[in-house]
């Protein structure tokens, strides 16, 4: 019997206007009559997230950064940076790569612009005076960066996750991962992970869709996602989310 609904944002839970569909969130508020947990669980910041969710959605349990923060009802319940030294190590090792810091909801780069932010808002790494409190480094993925060299140097220390199709590598702590955030509730809620169902589309949701008791893996997802879930369904705008939920209610704890 599921009793918590874990749930990726794009690719997932957003259709390609960055928007959830009726459908998807009425299959999600009928999980809420019955009492059935939701966890909305992205690599976005929370300036991104919180806005975007509406209630009831936004007062549930809200994973960002991977994993690196965990909120609920909009209270910080966790916070897991990553170590100031680390990031100033990486930096002059990637000194030509296009780096951004996710530093306490505010994104710090070295780029002016890119096409995958058009709308970001961001500050000069070589203005800051500390790293402290780095929660996910960002890295495009181009020809400046070796990733099989930085998965050498940095990978033992850090989480390293390729996503966006492989553009964008994110870095986060090294114990920092969607699914130690959701091991993490489903423990605060004495909640087995058999008792989850969970869906994904990109690479940082792989051990996720591996970890739940039911993994579901959009229909617009990767090869690798898809092979390691449970069931593929249909993609993110055409309800994939909502026709799951809706098959699987009668499984849901009341």
């Amino acid at each position: 019997m599921y009793k918590l609904v874990s749930l990726d944002l794009d690719g997932t839970l957003l259709n390609s206007a960055s928007s959830i569909s009726e459908r998807n969130f009425n299959s999600l508020s009928c999980c809420h009559y019955k009492g059935v947990v939701t966890v909305i669980a992205t690599g976005r910041p929370p300036r991104y997230t919180l806005k975007l969710l509406p209630e009831p959605l936004a007062s549930g349990y809200v994973v960002c950064y991977n994993g690196a923060r965990i909120y609920y009802n909009h209270v910080l319940l966790r916070e897991l940076s990553i170590h100031s030294n680390f990031v100033e190590e990486l930096l002059n090792t990637c000194s030509k790569a296009k780096i951004a810091l996710e530093i306490d909801d505010d994104l710090y780069t070295n780029f002016d612009e890119n096409p995958m932010w058009p709308q970001m808002v961001s500050k000069k790494i070589v203005d800051l005076k500390s790293y402290e409190d780095t929660l996910k480094i960002l890295i495009i993925n181009d020809e400046h960066v070796d990733v099989d060299q930085l998965i050498r140097l940095f990978g033992h220390r850090s989480n390293i996750v390729l996503t966006y199709n492989n553009q964008l590598i994110e870095i986060t702590a090294q114990m920092v991962s969607k699914a130690e955030a959701l091991n993490w509730i489903a423990n605060r809620l004495n909640l087995a992970m058999e008792n989850v169902l969970a869906f994904g589309d990109d690479n940082n949701d792989f051990a996720i869709i591996q970890a739940a008791g039911w993994g579901v893996a959009m229909g617009n997802s990767n090869q690798a996602i898809k092979h390691c879930a449970d069931e593929v369904t249909l993609s993110n705008d055409e309800d994939g989310v909502a026709v799951v939920i809706e098959r699987l209610m009668e499984c849901f704890h009341e």
